[in-house]
């Protein structure tokens, strides 16, 4: 067997990560309420304008 498997913990720890870049923004990027705040005051609301145009 393979020393490099994927265990439980190791899959868990790259959701963890992959969930706090998410929220929080890569280097150079905006927060997930940062993008948010920013659509908003583009439009009125989230119907008014299609995400994927």
């Amino acid at each position: 067997m393979s020393t490099n498997s994927l265990t439980e913990s190791k899959m868990t720890q790259v959701l963890d990560w992959a969930y706090e870049k998410a929220v929080n923004g890569l280097p150079g990027t905006d927060t997930a309420a940062k993008l948010a705040e920013n659509y908003l005051s583009k439009h009125s609301s989230v119907e008014e304008k299609p995400l994927i145009a």
